[in-house]
């Protein structure tokens, strides 16, 4: 329900109620709390933390303007989204998440494009469906990591 309310206020508004990441984050923490791993959690937040920084730099150094990086090219609604999602899944499987799931949203909204013109990719709306399906597939009994040595 979590991750459909955000899929359609992002879709519509282009922005996502502040408290929703929390209240998805804290919904991952009870729904993995049996294997949770606070060291896995730490090093999941530690590559979003990472890859934000370079994201920043490279900002700052291509556009000049720093202030621009939550105004113009990554919403702060979508970092806590992705931070939301990292007591999800281990280590390793959250890079490969976290990259298909981006890819995901690239290929979502190029089709969407195909229809309807935005100059904004609703990242956080188009990856709660990812992150909806890799769980309606968990819990089918569909593996999707089962392929992959780690």
């Amino acid at each position: 329900m979590l991750l459909g309310t955000i899929f359609l206020q992002d879709i519509t508004s282009r922005s996502i109620w502040w408290f929703l990441p929390p209240l998805l984050f804290g919904a991952f923490i009870a729904y993995k709390w049996a294997d949770l791993s606070w060291l896995t959690l730490g090093f999941n937040t530690a590559f979003i933390v990472l890859l934000m920084a370079f994201l920043f730099v490279y900002i700052r150094f291509r556009f000049g303007n720093p202030e621009l990086f939550f105004k113009q090219y990554f919403g702060l609604g979508d970092l806590l989204f992705i931070l939301a999602l990292t007591p999800l899944l281990s280590f390793q499987h959250f890079i490969l998440f976290f990259t298909v799931g981006t890819f995901s949203t690239l290929l979502i909204h190029g089709i969407i494009l195909l229809f309807k013109k935005q100059s904004t990719i609703p990242y956080a709306g188009y990856f709660s469906l990812v992150t909806l399906t890799y769980l309606l597939l968990l819990h089918s009994g569909t593996d999707v990591f089962q392929f992959i040595q780690v």
